[in-house]
């Protein structure tokens, strides 16, 4: 396991570990006032990162998926247990966990399937998770159920917008067009300020991608 590094720190810190063949983030949001946890796209090694949270003794509330592709949910089995912690992703993408080819672990002569998430959405909507106010944005194009999770300044991209670049579109079920508006008419009305974590690859901002981001 490469390990986890803290990369934001506020009211809330947020630890990253690139994990897998496909160099996927994988991300530790942790409120240390309640010692509470939220995983976010468990690329690989599921119970090397459940040990780590048992060690710093950290309760993991949920699993965040940002959708749905092989190398953002096979670290699952290792990470929950008969349901706990519990699985939320956006109900366009749910069968892919437990379907190889729409995953796409097939094309790495892998063929992973999991358990079914305990928990969809269906659109945009607001929870609150360990202790903080959190938008879950539907964001359609890389996939049909990506989503991204705003709260505070921060927002967790997936595999939407990345530092100077955008989501693939050429995968099963990627539609170019969604995901041009789902970025212009969910991301870029954020803060130019808020703080991007993507699926792969470096932080960014909102106003860096206003003005770098080639594909914009």
């Amino acid at each position: 396991m490469s390990g986890f590094e803290l990369v934001f720190e506020n009211e809330i810190r947020i630890y990253r570990s690139v994990l897998g063949v496909l160099q996927t983030n994988c991300y530790l949001l942790v409120n240390p006032a309640i010692r509470h946890a939220v995983v976010v796209d468990p690329g690989d090694e599921g119970g090397e990162i459940k040990a780590f949270c048992q060690k710093e003794q950290w309760e993991i509330e949920s699993i965040w998926l940002t959708h749905g592709h092989y190398d953002h949910i096979c670290g699952l089995d290792g990470l929950r247990t008969r349901g706990v912690p519990p699985v939320l992703m956006h109900e366009a993408d749910a069968a892919m966990l437990t379907d190889a080819h729409q995953n796409l672990s097939v094309f790495l002569g892998i063929h992973y399937q999991t358990t079914a998430p305990e928990f969809t959405v269906k659109s945009d909507v607001h929870r609150t998770f360990i202790g903080q106010d959190v938008s879950i944005l539907h964001t359609p194009g890389h996939t049909p159920g990506g989503i991204c999770f705003y709260m505070g300044n921060v927002l967790i991209s997936g595999d939407t917008l990345f530092r100077f670049s955008v989501g693939r579109t050429d995968f099963p079920r990627g539609n170019t067009d969604q995901l041009m508006e789902s970025i212009y008419k969910k991301l870029l009305i954020l803060p130019d300020e808020t703080m991007v974590f993507p699926g792969h690859g470096r932080p960014t901002t909102i106003g860096e991608e206003k003005t770098g981001n080639p594909y914009l």
